[in-house]
């Protein structure tokens, strides 16, 4: 069982984390050097990228699992994240993005073998969102807040039972913003443990889902984890999650 989370979470806010501005970036300017620290994202969605991605650079795996993939615009999705991580995973190692070879851990968390850049890819719709980090477990989870899905029942398979009683007192027009906030963090911060679903996310209690915005640090499994909500339109719920404590979070945008 994992540990709860209560008393050990830092409540105070970290200005220096808090991602305010998306910058503009296209094919030509994916390169840039990463600090021991930070924590960079990348967003694009399929409709809107300023130039088209290279779909070509996908490994064998991918491209099975593409295949497997019988609804046309999951596999275009599907296709276009992943061939955005290559891209510019590929750009920060300054390598051709077809050469780049990842490998899983026994947890099937995907990673880079020789490398200390650590990575974590997350879509939703046609929307994908990649975050990164040098030396440090990282994950993000991005959710479109307009699926159809019944909350009460997500509330019941990923709440557990302090959040429930929080969450079942909420307004109604409060409630499906609340339920994708609690499960994207702790989405998040299950992926940057290379866990992700393995384990019953009821069994994880954080911070008061409830709170509109949450920087926090968080004591988990001997770690100390940076706990972050990403800003996004209304129309996604995203959370980040950083092993250490982390100075910056810098966000780029390919098209969104």
């Amino acid at each position: 069982m994992i540990p709860r989370m209560g008393d050990s979470a830092e409540r105070r806010s970290f200005p220096e984390v808090i991602l305010r501005a998306w910058h503009q970036r296209d094919r030509g300017r994916l390169a840039g050097a990463i600090a021991v620290g930070e924590a960079h994202l990348w967003r694009a969605r399929v409709t809107a990228v300023t130039e088209p991605l290279r779909v070509d650079c996908l490994g064998a795996s991918e491209q099975q699992r593409a295949r497997r993939l019988m609804v046309a615009a999951r596999r275009e999705a599907f296709t276009f994240a992943h061939a955005m991580a290559r891209m510019v995973l590929g750009a920060y190692l300054q390598v051709d993005p077809v050469r780049l070879r990842f490998e899983v851990t026994s947890e099937g968390k995907p990673y880079l073998p020789g490398q200390r850049l650590q990575f974590n890819l997350s879509h939703s719709g046609d929307a994908a969102l990649l975050a990164i980090a040098c030396g440090r477990e990282v994950g993000v989870d991005l959710e479109a807040s307009d699926r159809k899905l019944d909350i009460d029942a997500l509330a019941r398979a990923s709440m557990c039972e302090a959040e429930r009683l929080s969450f079942d007192v909420l307004e109604p027009a409060r409630r499906r913003r609340t339920i994708f906030q609690a499960w994207t963090r702790k989405e998040a911060l299950l992926k940057a443990q290379g866990i992700g679903l393995a384990r019953d996310p009821r069994d994880l209690r954080l911070p008061d889902a409830t709170e509109p915005s949450m920087p926090a640090h968080l004591q988990h499994v001997g770690r100390t984890w940076t706990l972050v909500d990403v800003p996004l339109d209304d129309a996604w719920q995203a959370s980040l999650a950083v092993e250490g404590k982390v100075s910056a979070v810098r966000g780029y945008c390919l098209g969104w």
